[in-house]
């Protein structure tokens, strides 16, 4: 597996957990240490991508956003196949 893949697999594995966690106890009662325990890793790994907790919280979010936008897209899409047939 290459270093990028690795990366990246390793930032989404991180986002998934994150976003677990703020679903679970908010932002103010979770924390980049838990994040760590459930993932695994250290601290560093979650700063070099995210730079701090804010940080991940947006990026967070920026994914939830991302994949509701993108299923009211393909569920508007599906709707306009219907009209148009």
């Amino acid at each position: 597996m290459s270093l990028n893949k690795y990366s990246n697999d390793k930032r989404q594995n991180i986002l998934a957990i994150s976003t677990e966690l703020l679903l679970e106890k908010g932002f103010s009662a979770g924390s980049t240490s838990e994040v760590v325990r459930r993932v695994g890793g250290s601290k560093t790994t979650i700063y070099a991508h995210f730079g701090d907790k804010a940080g991940l919280f947006t990026a967070v979010v920026d994914e939830i956003l991302k994949e509701a936008v993108a299923f009211r897209i393909r569920s508007i899409l599906r709707s306009c196949r219907y009209v148009m047939l």
